[in-house]
């Protein structure tokens, strides 16, 4: 037990660390895995896979590629790491950090991934252990969820580093990434790069295989779900459907459970905020399908990104009931919201209060104040020092929310534009505090969908959406003016060069057929993979 649990402490380490892979080769110094000998170990070990989902599905990781996009405005920009990304700079996109850690992440996940099929099915087979048929179906039932995890990983690694969806291309030699779907690190031979047909097809067979054999009451005894459920196999099936135009599809996979997680349409303006909150803050909403596990001591992150530094306190700890007494914030964060961004949210919108905040940088009793994303601002319940705000949270794999946007945007690509109006007013009215939207405002299709993307910006901002979404949508963008006063004014004390913080960047402008919009294969991959050192997958 002592080796396994090494060794998968010793991958989730690598995925979070390592810059770049070669996902034909195990991590050095780890050693090989043995045999499940029973259910009991085939359950510690799913437990390991899906620690790895708190690295890999973390707000830090996902808004790599956001980064680029017109979302965020960057801060402190002469030492931001980030630089590179936001400005688009081709060396950097060739070979940036966090897309190689992006691309390593996901691929160890489906290493993991498939050695715990491998050796479930092993157990299922095996004439030594003789596995009931209680044992059987619970192993089924976990072979689903990593199933799920692998389908995840796929689509992950197939919207950055291949182009869209086409329904005519995609049957190209060249048009996909490496699909993993045996557990075979050790081969020789270096694996292919699979179609894009290919890709999309093996997801939705693994979805459906988590649909047909993980039980609809299954991970359910705990609200939100720590593990995965059938819910969660069609919420990714929606989002894979979205992604390949299959509207229809799309549509059905929101239906089978969406209905299942309510949301607050006809409280007052407190409840809904109360409701809203409880998402983010408290994280114990019927709006979330799942949340990986996460406590004080364990399993929560933080998005450093977006957040800050991540300390607020006291100076005194014998201030801490009296906060007009030596109360500070250290709260620099890296990226702060664009302008337009904030604008596009109403007076009567409640998530401008829930997930955008003005914050002063470093300190509260500064002058200096700007809009920020505070979405991920954390539940008190994971801070160990009651004292100090720690930022932390766990990881929310997936908010019915997001099915609402979905399924508008297919509707309205499948021409019903009345029935998408329906959906999107539906979840405009529990975001809202009064002055709900008539559907009938939404009169043709580009109106609904110019709507539609707009609430995902609203609700999704932060988490990861935005480039994918320019990308399936076809759109390019122009960056627009930073936020004025306080950011400006700040800058000669807490940057020391204003003009870089405020113009560089400002008026970044590019055509949705730009080639960085598709991250490059890693240089080490490339270099180590033969399938892989004649091909520009943006070029």
């Amino acid at each position: 037990m002592k080796k396994i649990a090494f060794f998968l402490s010793a991958i989730l380490a690598f995925a979070t660390i390592f810059t770049s892979c070669d996902v034909t080769r195990l991590p050095e110094g780890t050693p090989l895995q043995e045999p499940f000998q029973d259910i009991k170990m085939a359950k510690q070990n799913r437990d390991a896979v899906y620690a790895l989902l708190i690295g890999v599905e973390s707000p830090n990781n996902l808004n790599s590629a956001d980064i680029q996009t017109d979302l965020f405005h960057l801060t402190q920009f002469d030492n931001n790491s980030l630089k590179g990304l936001y400005t688009w700079q081709e060396q950097s996109v060739l070979d940036h950090d966090n897309i190689n850690s992006y691309y390593a992440a996901y691929y160890q996940t489906l290493v993991q991934a498939n050695y715990f099929i491998m050796r479930a099915e092993e157990l299922i087979a095996s004439a030594e252990y003789k596995t009931t048929d209680e044992e059987k179906t619970l192993l089924k039932q976990y072979i689903g969820e990593i199933k799920i995890m692998r389908a995840l990983a796929h689509w992950r690694l197939i919207q950055r580093f291949s182009k869209p969806w086409d329904g005519t291309t995609d049957n190209d030699e060249q048009s996909g990434i490496i699909l993993m779907k045996q557990y075979d690190p050790l081969k020789g031979a270096k694996s292919k790069k699979a179609t894009r047909a290919e890709v999309y097809k093996a997801m939705i067979e693994d979805l459906d295989y988590a649909i047909a054999n993980i039980a609809d009451d299954a991970n359910k005894d705990v609200k939100p779900a720590i593990y995965l459920t059938r819910d969660y196999a069609y919420a990714i099936k929606a989002r894979v459907c979205l992604t390949m135009h299959d509207w229809q599809g799309a549509v059905d996979a929101c239906n089978a459970f969406m209905d299942k997680y309510p949301i607050n349409v006809d409280g007052d303006a407190a409840a809904k905020t109360k409701a809203l909150s409880s998402i983010w803050h408290t994280e114990d909403s019927p709006e979330i399908l799942v949340r990986l596990r996460a406590t004080a001591q364990d399993g929560a992150v933080r998005s450093s990104l977006l957040a800050g530094s991540h300390q607020e306190g006291y100076s005194n700890p014998s201030d801490y009931k009296d906060k007009s007494r030596a109360w500070f914030i250290y709260y620099t964060p890296y990226l702060v919201l664009e302008k337009w961004v904030v604008d596009l949210y109403s007076a009567n919108d409640i998530r401008k209060e829930v997930y955008v905040g003005t914050r002063g940088f470093y300190r509260d009793d500064w002058p200096f104040k700007f809009n920020t994303l505070t979405k991920y601002s954390g539940n008190r319940a994971l801070d160990t020092d009651k004292k100090v705000l720690e930022f932390k949270f766990g990881v929310h794999l997936f908010n019915v929310a997001e099915a609402y946007l979905i399924k508008a945007e297919a509707l309205a690509e499948l021409g019903k534009t009345a029935d998408a109006a329906d959906v999107i007013v539906k979840l405009e009215k529990s975001r809202l505090s009064s002055g709900y939207p008539d559907p009938l405002d939404f009169g043709t299709k580009d109106e609904v969908l110019k709507e539609i993307r707009n609430e995902r910006v609203r609700e999704l901002v932060g988490e990861g959406f935005r480039t994918n979404d320019l990308v399936r949508w076809g759109m390019g963008f122009k960056r627009s003016e930073p936020q004025a006063g306080g950011l400006a004014n700040a800058g000669d004390q807490l940057f020391g060069t204003p003009h870089a913080v405020q113009e560089v960047g400002k008026d970044l402008e590019k055509e949705a057929s730009d080639k960085m919009f598709i991250w490059e294969f890693p240089l080490r991959d490339r270099e180590n993979n033969e399938n892989l050192q004649n091909f520009r997958n943006w070029r």
